[in-house]
């Protein structure tokens, strides 16, 4: 019989290799097309708060900085339902105007979050539907996307974490003036997180972002990434 502990190992095993996969395919199409690059810095800040009857409220902003300074800022708000101890869902709204040009945009976006450990392995498993009212754009844009993350322990304490990740967008209809149906992005994470305390954690990493563009060069990017998770 297998035991616990096996089944651990290979349940990361599948894991790193599955996310391994994704790098490659990511990296791959990078290589592949003619491909512009654009390096930045992503910087998230998440705070995560618990209210009565299993309800919860997700704070977060994250800007993303470039060589001239900031590219894109994202704040999102949402609000949740613990529907069983693994699995819950949100509603939110992001406001995430680009700059240089400036360019507005308003999301609502509504999520289905598992979040499931097997052993000392952790899976987040994360499906996002957002209807994108984007500056200039006739209509709706809407966009699919799907997470797929894992963590797992370096040090026995378990303050230390590798932590990996792919999520792939899809966009699901045609809008007049913006995006168009099909695949739209692919973002490959690598980094290492610190439990600090039981209800902060500090992430470092490195992103890969290969985006599919209509009408010009696609964009492969290489980019740091720095966060906070504070839960109150």
């Amino acid at each position: 019989m297998i035991g616990a502990r096996d089944r651990r190992r290979r349940a990361f095993v599948l894991g790193a290799t599955l996310l391994a996969a994704a790098f490659e395919v990511a990296f791959t199409a990078g290589r592949a097309s003619a491909a512009t690059s654009d390096g930045q810095v992503w910087m998230q800040g998440i705070v995560r708060v618990a209210l009565p009857r299993g309800m919860k409220l997700w704070l977060e902003v994250q800007p993303r900085i470039g060589g001239d300074g900031i590219r894109q800022l994202l704040l999102r708000p949402a609000l949740g339902w613990q529907a069983t101890p693994t699995w819950s869902i949100w509603q939110g709204y992001g406001f995430t105007p680009s700059f240089d040009p400036w360019r507005s945009e308003n999301r609502l976006y509504q999520e289905s979050l598992f979040d499931h450990s097997l052993g000392s392995l952790r899976m987040l498993n994360r499906t996002r539907m957002e209807e994108r009212f984007i500056e200039g754009v006739e209509g709706v844009s809407l966009r699919a996307r799907h997470l797929l993350r894992f963590t797992y322990p370096l040090d026995a304490g378990k303050r230390w974490f590798l932590a990996v990740s792919d999520e792939a967008f899809a966009t699901l209809n045609d809008a007049n003036g913006g995006p168009r149906a099909g695949f739209d992005q692919n973002r490959a994470y690598a980094g290492i997180r610190c439990q600090t305390t039981p209800t902060l954690a500090l992430e470092i990493g490195f992103l890969h972002q290969f985006v599919n563009r209509t009408s010009d060069d696609d964009l492969s990017n290489d980019n740091a990434f720095v966060g906070f998770d504070l839960s109150l």
